[in-house]
């Protein structure tokens, strides 16, 4: 090992062992080599029946290929001391742990790198005959390749789980403690109540941890946020610090008129109440010094689904609590009225925001019928130009058509796209095909063809992520996804 790869750099180290980047000396590409510390580090190496078994196990991974899985170069003992290495490609890109130190990701992203995750899991299970969570479900051991890579988030096979040894009983758990790390969600109490979206995905789980398979888990997950998560998608955060903008209408109207409502409750309960102690005690009330009404701190609820920031409509910067979640900036305090009492104020504040939560609640549903009825007018055939009404459905069969102007590619040119404007915005919707992957009749040559002529592409809303913003994609596989006029 020493002679072959050439260490370039510390990049991590704990007490399961430590990594290192490295020149392989045969291929001249980058790797990563890993140098595990089985028994901790004040324990020694592998015996020689161990030694043998790590050989077996390694030798299976070589095998092992997933666009997810960082592949196996090579792998072994080292003969000095017996410590196991294992030696995988060197995948550029953020980690995880970089992303959710500034914010959580929204609970989508989160799902689609779980879904991921399970989906190798399942393969590296079917390889071991054992259902297991390999990976490592560190955030600061999974990467995010970015824009163009094609490789989405890739994990590592976990260093315990890859010896085979020390089983810790917990089956599941690790995914459950991993969505938790990625929404900022630890401490969460979850309660039967949770029963939709990611939050109702890991309450389930905390119960069955020990007893499901990663197949229910992962068809749980799909079911639970109500279509497959797009495993793929780069992951953007939930709450991204940047320049002033507007929140996303879609996700902004599902929360606001719950908290308003949940408020205007709260006041108008106690009002009441206030007010039917005032009537029935009213000389006590007048000869007391009442204090100032408690400011209604507004908790919520297991289960409500914290709300997601498009990283193209960016929000003022807030300062981070301990989860990663901002803090919510406090509200401005009501006037008060001369010679008004403090039942008055009570009574007066109930009605206002009674108010104010019923002319939310009918903004928001007025604006949820525009939106139907305009998603619905395209019968399910959108532009290029209808970014928004496509990202809202996420994961849904669409038509997109227009006039074919161009065919261009990514970066790495993994990617090739049709697009509907020559040099498109990079937020304009367009057809998107795998390179590597693209059955004859893709081709470049034969599609452009097509050029100058009006198309339809059939096919399943993905959202794509670019520096700055987000994009829909319609990803097309096979030539009768394509129909010309």
């Amino acid at each position: 090992m020493v002679k072959r790869f050439h260490i370039e750099d510390l990049v991590a180290q704990d007490a399961s062992g430590v990594v290192f980047r490295a020149t392989d000396g045969e291929t001249g590409a980058m790797v990563a080599v890993r140098r595990f510390f089985p028994f901790g580090t004040d324990g020694g190496g592998l015996s020689a029946g161990e030694a043998a078994e790590y050989e077996g196990v390694v030798a299976r991974l070589l095998e092992i290929r997933h666009p997810g899985l960082r592949e196996t170069v090579c792998g072994g003992c080292d003969p000095v001391d017996a410590m196991p290495y294992i030696v995988t490609e060197w995948v550029p890109g953020r980690t995880l742990a970089d992303y959710i130190g500034n914010a959580p990701l929204a609970p989508e992203d989160a799902a689609g790198v779980l879904a991921r995750a399970m989906e190798i899991c399942e393969m590296v299970s079917a390889s071991f005959d054992r259902d297991e969570v390999w990976i490592d479900t560190s955030p600061g051991s999974m990467v995010a390749t970015e824009g163009d890579a094609g490789r989405g988030v890739t994990f590592w096979i976990s260093p315990l789980k890859c010896l085979g040894k020390r089983p810790d009983g917990r089956g599941l758990e690790p995914l459950a403690l991993l969505a938790e790390a990625l929404t900022g969600w630890y401490g969460r109490k979850y309660g039967e109540q949770t029963a939709h979206g990611l939050a109702g995905w890991i309450f389930w789980l905390r119960g069955s941890q020990r007893t499901t398979t990663l197949r229910e888990a992962r068809q749980k997950l799909s079911e639970a946020m109500g279509a497959p998560p797009p495993a793929t998608a780069l992951p953007h955060p939930a709450h991204q610090p940047a320049r002033s903008g507007k929140l996303s209408k879609k996700k902004k109207r599902s929360v606001l008129p719950t908290l308003i409502a949940g408020v205007a409750g709260l006041a108008l309960v106690g009002a009441v109440g206030w007010f039917a102690i005032w009537r029935h005690s009213a000389n006590l009330v007048k000869a007391a010094t009442v204090a100032p009404l408690p400011a209604i701190e507004v908790v919520a609820a297991p289960g409500i689904t914290p709300i997601s920031r498009d990283l193209a409509e960016p929000e003022p910067a807030r300062r981070a609590s301990s989860f990663g979640e901002p803090k919510a900036e406090a509200p401005p305090e009501t006037p008060k009225i001369a010679g008004e009492s403090p039942e008055q104020r009570a009574n007066r504040l109930a009605v206002e925001m009674s108010d104010q939560a019923r002319e939310a609640t009918a903004q928001a549903d007025a604006k949820t019928n525009e939106r139907k009825k305009e998603i619905a007018s395209h019968a399910g055939v959108f532009g290029p130009g209808d970014r928004d009404l496509l990202l809202a459905q996420r994961g849904k069969a669409v038509i997109l058509e227009g006039v074919l102007a161009e065919i261009g590619f990514s970066n790495t040119k993994a990617t090739m796209y049709l697009q509907f404007s020559k040099s498109p915005a990079a937020t304009e919707a367009r057809g998107a095909i795998r390179v590597k992957s693209a059955p004859p009749e893709l081709a470049q040559a034969k599609l452009a063809a097509l050029i100058g002529r009006k198309i339809r592409l059939h096919g399943r809303v993905s959202a794509e992520s670019f520096p700055g913003g987000r994009r829909p994609v319609i990803m097309i596989s096979k030539g009768n996804a394509i129909h010309a006029e």
